[in-house]
């Protein structure tokens, strides 16, 4: 910046001034809606990878989602491939219960899938368990974990129970022993006994003669394709009716706070775009008022301009510049405090595009049209 255009701009403060607040502010809002704007677009996309959506199997009427006594061909659906859910389902939980006991005292016997199943062992509420054995809960074997008490009694050795499963009882079956390996302890209350869902599952076929599950419950892999789910277990496990009185189960996806949350996201990000591209006008049409006020009254001025010579590209450049700088110099540090230089330099390009269009036609025309104008 030369001599010439600070004593032009001193000449007139206020729109010094004017320029700088207006460009300073407008850029700064700018910056401040694009960083909500991405805010809320990593909320979207942890949203969408992270949120755990849960699937269970109820009854018909969707009352109830325990002790459902599911058979194995509604479970070989859930895990199915090719033919079933198999494709959509992670973290896939089954649980088998008996109740146990050795001489007077009695356990609850639950075979689960994996440590999520039951609060006692799952770490995200307080639960937990240790074991050496690898793939515990996907083992085969007749192993179990007691809780911390009765595991320092039985460490290492192999415990007898008496099982009875209620569902069984109805068929006049359902009883039977069990010789359990204790491998390892749970964090949790001393009348459970937790042994693998694969165990369990050899142990009811082994006393009822049938499998039966009593719980399930499952979170989907990829939560976009919650549609794809209903449709794809409407054969097997149809939407939950209250009025239906047809025998069976039905699959209930708890996606409404997954969907108000999505919706809702979405539905900020295209308001916030909306005010992007509002403010983004909004910054031309300032760069136009900074120019048309900067360049009112200058006419006589730039007619002796040109008339000592100055060309008229030169003299365009001239009176742009001054009219950018300070809105340059604000935009510039309004990038560096938002972490925002690239839509700050967007803003700055909308100004100057309005301040462009306001100067091209005062400092374009001939000197004697000019002067003209000025008569």
């Amino acid at each position: 910046m030369d001599g010439f255009s600070i004593k032009r701009l001193l000449r007139r403060p206020w729109l010094s001034i004017l320029s700088l607040i207006i460009g300073g502010v407008m850029c700064y809002f700018l910056c401040y809606l694009a960083n909500y704007r991405a805010d809320q677009e990593r909320q979207l996309e942890d949203l969408l990878e992270n949120y755990e959506i849960q699937c269970v199997v109820t009854d018909r009427k969707g009352r109830k989602a325990d002790d459902l006594r599911i058979s194995s061909r509604y479970t070989d659906f859930i895990t199915d491939e090719e033919n079933g859910l198999g494709m959509f389902t992670d973290d896939i939980r089954f649980t088998k219960e008996f109740a146990a006991s050795i001489e007077d005292t009695k356990w609850d016997l639950v075979g689960i899938s994996n440590p999520n199943c039951d609060e006692y062992t799952d770490e995200r509420f307080g639960g937990g368990y240790e074991t050496e054995v690898e793939d515990f809960f996907d083992s085969e074997e007749m192993i179990c974990l007691m809780s911390a008490k009765y595991y320092e009694e039985y460490k290492g050795t192999e415990i007898m129970l008496d099982v009875v499963d209620p569902y069984g009882l109805a068929l006049s079956l359902g009883v039977g022993e069990v010789f359990l390996k204790v491998e390892g302890f749970h964090k949790g209350s001393d009348d459970k006994i937790f042994m693998p869902y694969k165990a369990a599952k050899k142990l009811c076929s082994r006393i009822t003669h049938s499998i039966s599950t009593d719980t399930v419950v499952f979170v989907l892999k990829d939560n976009s394709k919650v549609d794809e789910v209903y449709t794809a277990a409407e054969t097997m496990l149809p939407k939950v009716d209250p009025d239906s009185y047809t025998p069976g189960y039905s699959l209930t996806i708890k996606d409404q706070v997954y969907k108000a949350n999505g919706a809702k996201l979405r539905q900020d990000i295209a308001r916030t775009g909306y005010l992007l591209t509002l403010i983004s006008i909004l910054g031309f049409c300032a760069g136009f008022l900074v120019g048309f006020l900067g360049t009112k009254g200058e006419t006589r001025n730039y007619a002796l301009m040109r008339t000592m010579g100055m060309r008229g590209f030169k003299l365009f450049l001239t009176v742009l510049f001054e009219q950018q700088i300070l809105a340059f110099i604000a935009c510039v540090i309004v990038g560096i405090i938002t972490k925002r230089p690239l839509t700050a330099a967007v803003f700055f390009v909308c100004h100057a595009l309005g301040t462009l269009i306001a100067v091209i036609k005062p400092v374009s025309a001939r000197p004697t049209e000019l002067l003209r104008d000025q008569e």
